[in-house]
């Protein structure tokens, strides 16, 4: 059995842990910086358009996959980002 330690602060959350305001700054920051300012924006409008059901989605995302197929596509996507020529 692994045992982890967990840091508290003395207002006792987690000490690693960030405010909500830093994980929105550094998630806007990323998708800026993939999609650029106008695809961001528009990204965040459509997520907030839709109703998502994290919990929904993470049960039903990979049904029609196995641990093999998972581990090929894995394999496969690791393959081209070394070689993109290919």
């Amino acid at each position: 059995m692994v045992l982890e330690i967990i840091n508290w602060n003395e207002a006792g959350c987690l000490a690693d842990m960030r405010t909500d305001t830093e994980i929105r700054a550094e998630g806007f920051n990323a998708l800026m910086s993939v999609l650029g300012a106008v695809e961001a924006a528009r990204f965040i409008a459509l997520a907030h358009r839709e109703r998502f059901d994290y919990t929904e989605w993470r049960q039903t995302q990979w049904l029609n996959e196995t641990v093999a197929s998972l581990a090929d596509r894995a394999r496969k996507l690791r393959e081209n980002q070394a070689n993109p020529s290919q």
